[in-house]
């Protein structure tokens, strides 16, 4: 997913579809997982940190 020469905004267009995607048909693990990754890559930890903790309460990963 991480290309060193892909410019910044290629990732904020990766991340405006995943969201039109969950919108439309719901967040799933793997959605929740991509949207953190690329905040990570982007250097948005916390806000990445937080997206993880989200996806494992929403869909009672912790319950498994």
């Amino acid at each position: 997913m991480h290309n060193p020469k892909a410019p910044v905004t290629c990732y904020d267009t990766i991340i405006k579809g995943l969201n039109e995607l969950s919108d439309k048909f719901g967040y799933t693990i793997k959605t929740y997982n991509v949207l953190a990754i690329i905040l990570m890559i982007q250097g948005e930890t916390e806000k990445a940190a937080a997206i993880f903790e989200n996806a494992l309460m929403e869909l009672n990963v912790y319950n498994l």
